[in-house]
């Protein structure tokens, strides 16, 4: 600053506005997004107390409220559109029941074959899947009026163990993707997709 008698006179290159800005840019640059950061982090954690607080999101049957388990996702629930889930039941409270299957070009399951109908097809009860595969319980599966098995009791030994396997894979696996197998030529090059087997 220069002083004079009257009044100060400040140096215009320091008080020039837009390069004070330009410095405490420059010179703060990484403290504005790591406090953007913290901040959206907590007005997060806020919203996930006051969701899991909400009395309108209570369910008085199970005597429990919401719980949030992931705060990232408050902001994409008035997004949701469609809810999905897999056979963990989710949507059907563990109520999920065998209708019938397609196993090596076979069905398995009370199903219309005249017909052909998805709409026809009928649950067995759980018993008839959980328990292990043996003549006897085929037997009794013959008896309550299930159409396959018959055609179970006269399956090969080849038969039955890709049946197991089917079984064996369905209580384990979460996740099925129906693949095509790939046509190879006679030199083992492999083109576009086959037919399904």
């Amino acid at each position: 600053l220069r002083m004079s008698r009257v009044w100060p006179h400040p140096d215009p290159l320091r008080d020039n506005q837009y390069l004070a800005l330009v410095t405490f840019m420059i010179g703060y640059n990484n403290l504005i997004p790591i406090s953007l950061y913290v901040t959206s982090d907590l007005v997060r954690t806020v919203q996930a107390f006051m969701m899991e607080r909400d009395q309108s999101m209570y369910h008085q049957p199970t005597n429990a409220g919401c719980r949030v388990r992931n705060s990232g996702l408050n902001e994409n629930l008035g997004q949701v559109e469609f809810v999905l889930t897999d056979k963990t039941g989710t949507l059907t409270e563990n109520h999920m029941q065998f209708k019938a299957c397609y196993i090596q070009g076979r069905f398995y399951g009370c199903w219309d074959e005249e017909r052909g109908s998805t709409d026809e097809i009928v649950a067995l009860p759980p018993r008839h899947i959980c328990a292990p595969l043996s003549v006897a319980l085929l037997q009794k599966a013959a008896e309550a009026g299930s159409t396959s098995a018959p055609k179970m009791l006269t399956m090969s030994p080849e038969e039955e163990q890709i049946i197991e396997s089917f079984f064996v894979c369905l209580a384990t696996c979460h996740t099925a993707i129906a693949e095509q197998p790939r046509k190879t030529d006679d030199a083992g090059n492999r083109g576009g997709r086959g037919r399904p087997r």
